[in-house]
C-alpha cells in the first residue's frame, strides 16, 4: 500500500475494488413502485455481492495496515478507509437485510394472485346461489302440490278403473313421469331448510306413494 492509496490517486496492488454502488444506491433500486419479488431478489444479490467485496477490501487494509514501514499518512488513510468500510458495510448489510424483506412480502402478494381468483370466483359462484335458492321454498310448494294433485288424480284413476263404462279401455297417464309414479314419485324428497324442518315433501302424514 502507497501514499497514492490515501491520496485517492490509487489503491495498493492485490485491494479488492470498492462496489460500484453504494448502500443506499442500490436500497433504492430495490425499492422502485411495481417491482416484481424477482427483480427485487436480483438486487438482494447485488446487494450480497457487494458486502462481500465491501468485507474483503477491509479484511486487506487490516492486513497491511500492520506494517511497520508504512507512513503515517498512509496508516491514517487506511484507519479512516476501515472505518468507512466498516460503516457502509453495515449499511449495505441493513439493504440487503431490508430488501430480502420486500422481496418476501411481493412474492406472498404474487402467490396470493391466484388464491383471491379462486376465493374470489367462489364467492360469487355462492352469492348467486343463494340468490336462486331463495326461490326454493316457493317452487318446492309447487312441485309438492303437483305432486299431491298426481297422486290424487292416480287414485280417482285407479278407482274409475276398477268400473268401467263399457266398451272404454283403462285409463292411463300419456306423461312419461306420472306413468312411473311407483318408482319416481316415492323417491321424491323436498327438505326444508334443516333436517329437524317438515318436509315440503311427502307432506306431513303422507307416504310419497
Amino acid at each position: 500500500m502507497s501514499a497514492a492509496a490515501k491520496s485517492g490517486q490509487g489503491d495498493a496492488p492485490g485491494l479488492p475494488e470498492a462496489p460500484a454502488e453504494k448502500a443506499s444506491d442500490l436500497f433504492a433500486r430495490g425499492t422502485i413502485d411495481g417491482m416484481a419479488s424477482s427483480d427485487v431478489s436480483a438486487v438482494v444479490k447485488d446487494a450480497e455481492t457487494a458486502l462481500v467485496t465491501l468485507r474483503a477490501r477491509a479484511s486487506r487494509i487490516r492486513a497491511v495496515i500492520t506494517d511497520p514501514t508504512l507512513d503515517a499518512a498512509t496508516v491514517a488513510w487506511a484507519r479512516n478507509e476501515t472505518e468507512a468500510l466498516d460503516l457502509e458495510s453495515a449499511r449495505m448489510e441493513e439493504a440487503a437485510a431490508r430488501l430480502r424483506k420486500r422481496a418476501d412480502g411481493l412474492a406472498a402478494d404474487e402467490a396470493d394472485v391466484p388464491r383471491w381468483e379462486r376465493f374470489n370466483a367462489a364467492k360469487a359462484a355462492r352469492d348467486a346461489a343463494e340468490k336462486a335458492l331463495a326461490a326454493y321454498p316457493g317452487l318446492a310448494d309447487q312441485i309438492a302440490a303437483l305432486l299431491a294433485n298426481a297422486l290424487a288424480a292416480d287414485d280417482l284413476v285407479a278407482r274409475a278403473n276398477i268400473d268401467l263404462p263399457r266398451d272404454v279401455a283403462k285409463l292411463t297417464f300419456s306423461h312419461p313421469f306420472a306413468r312411473g309414479f311407483e318408482s319416481l314419485i316415492g323417491q321424491v324428497r323436498l327438505p326444508r331448510g334443516t333436517m329437524q324442518d317438515k318436509q315440503h315433501w311427502p307432506l306431513p302424514g303422507q307416504n310419497a306413494w
